[in-house]
C-alpha cells in the first residue's frame, strides 16, 4: 500500500471510535423537547429506543442485545457478546452521552459533553444518576431487575415499582415476572389486580395481565373476585368483558366471584357484551337464590337496551332445571319492560313450559300481567295456547 494510502487509513481510524457501535455511537440523535412529558417505546429487530421528553430535557436511550445494570442501578455490569447501550440527555441545552459497548467480554465506556469525548470519570456524577432512570422506564434489563427486585424485597418491592414507572411496556415486564413467581401469597396477588388496572393505560394490557392472573392454580376466589372488581375500571366494554369472561370461567370461581361480577357487568354499554356476560352469571344456583345477588343480576338485565339480548337472559333464567321461585318471578316481571313482542312471547313461552312454576298464584298473576302488554294478536294467541295446551 502506497504512503497517501497508508496516511489516508491512519487518519480514518483516528476519528472512528475502536469500539462504536455501528450506527449508534456516532448517531446524532433527535429527541426534541416537547409540551407535557412524552413516552415512547420502540423496538425493531432487537433494536430498542426509548424517548423521554418534556420543555426541559429530552432523554433517548438506544440498545442492542442484553444489558445487565449493576444491583445499585448505577452502571452496566454485563453486556452480552455484541451487545450496547447509548444513553444521551438534553437538559437545559446542555448535552451529555455515555456509550457502553462489549468487547472481548468486558464492557468499554466512553462520555461525550456537547458533543466532545471527556475522561468517563467527569461524568461520574451523571451517570449514576440517569442509569437508575434508564433502569426504571426502559426495557433495557428490565426482565434481570425484576428478578433482583423480587429476590430483595420480594412481591410488594416489586409492586412499589410499577408504581412509579411510567412506560405500561415495562411495567407489563415486571408485572409479568412477579406473576411467573411461584408461592406468591393471595394479598399480593390481589395488590398485583389493583396495581395492574390502577397504573396501566392500555386497556389491552391491562386485560392481558388480569386475564394471565386468572389462570394461576393458586388464584383464589378471593383473587378471583378482585380481578372482577378490578375490571371495572377498563374503558373498553369488550375488554372488560373478556376480563369478567376469564374471571367466571376459572375452576375456582364460585358465588363470592359471580357476585363481584355483577355490578360491574352493569358498567358494560354494549348490550350484546352484557347479555353474554349476564346469561353465563344466570346459571349460579346461589346468585339466583340469594335476594341481593338477585336484586342486582336483574337490575344488570333490566339495564339491557336490546330487547332480543335481554330476552336471552331471561330465557336462560326460565329454562334452568331447576328455577327458584323468587328468581322466575323476577324474570317474569322483567318480561313486561321488553317492547317487542315477539321477544317478550318467546320469553313468556319458557315460563309456560313450567307448568309447575305456574300452579302457584303469585306466578301466574305475574304471567298474566306480562301478557297484557302483549300487542300482537297473533303473539297473544301463540303463547294461550301453550298455557292451555
Amino acid at each position: 500500500m502506497s504512503r497517501p494510502a497508508l496516511a489516508a487509513l491512519a487518519a480514518l481510524l483516528a476519528v472512528v471510535p475502536p469500539f462504536a457501535a455501528p450506527d449508534v455511537a456516532t448517531a446524532q440523535m433527535a429527541c426534541p423537547a416537547r409540551r407535557g412529558t412524552h413516552l415512547s417505546v420502540h423496538d425493531d429487530d432487537g433494536r430498542r429506543t426509548m424517548i423521554l421528553a418534556d420543555a426541559r430535557r429530552c432523554l433517548e436511550v438506544r440498545s442492542r442485545g442484553d444489558v445487565t445494570f449493576a444491583d445499585d442501578d448505577g452502571d452496566v455490569a454485563r453486556l452480552a457478546p455484541g451487545a450496547w447501550l447509548t444513553v444521551e440527555e438534553t437538559r437545559d441545552g446542555a448535552a451529555r452521552r455515555v456509550e457502553y459497548a462489549e468487547r472481548d467480554g468486558q464492557v468499554r465506556r466512553r462520555y461525550f459533553e456537547e458533543g466532545r469525548e471527556r475522561d468517563p470519570a467527569d461524568g461520574a456524577a451523571w451517570i449514576r444518576g440517569i442509569l437508575p432512570q434508564v433502569a426504571r422506564e426502559s426495557a433495557v434489563g428490565a426482565e434481570a431487575r425484576a428478578a433482583r427486585i423480587l429476590a430483595r424485597g420480594g412481591a410488594p418491592a416489586l409492586l412499589a415499582e410499577v408504581r412509579e414507572i411510567a412506560s405500561d411496556r415495562v411495567k407489563g415486564i415486571y408485572l409479568d415476572a412477579l406473576l411467573a413467581r411461584p408461592g406468591v401469597g393471595e394479598d399480593d396477588l390481589r395488590e398485583y389486580a389493583r396495581v395492574t388496572t390502577r397504573s396501566l393505560v392500555s386497556d389491552s394490557e391491562r386485560r392481558r395481565l388480569l386475564v394471565a392472573l386468572t389462570q394461576r392454580a393458586d388464584a383464589t376466589p378471593a383473587v378471583l373476585a378482585t380481578v372482577a372488581q378490578s375490571a371495572r375500571a377498563l374503558v373498553s366494554d369488550s375488554e372488560k368483558a373478556r376480563v369478567l369472561a376469564a374471571a367466571l370461567d376459572a375452576r375456582r370461581a364460585g358465588p363470592e366471584v359471580r357476585a363481584a361480577a355483577v355490578p360491574v357487568a352493569r358498567t358494560i354499554v354494549s348490550d350484546r357484551a352484557k347479555g353474554e356476560l349476564l346469561a353465563a352469571l344466570a346459571g349460579d344456583d346461589a346468585l339466583l337464590a340469594d335476594a341481593e345477588g338477585r336484586r342486582e343480576l336483574f337490575a344488570a338485565v333490566d339495564g339491557i337496551v336490546s330487547d332480543r339480548e335481554r330476552g336471552a337472559v331471561l330465557r336462560a333464567v326460565l329454562r334452568r332445571d331447576r328455577v327458584p321461585r323468587p328468581a322466575f318471578l323476577a324474570a317474569l316481571r322483567s318480561a313486561r319492560g321488553l317492547v317487542s313482542d315477539r321477544e317478550k312471547a318467546e320469553v313468556l313461552l319458557a315460563a309456560a313450559a313450567r307448568r309447575e312454576a305456574l300452579e302457584d298464584e303469585e306466578a301466574r298473576r305475574a304471567f298474566l300481567d306480562a301478557t297484557r302488554g302483549l300487542t300482537s294478536s297473533g303473539e297473544y294467541r301463540r303463547v294461550m295456547d301453550a298455557v292451555v295446551r
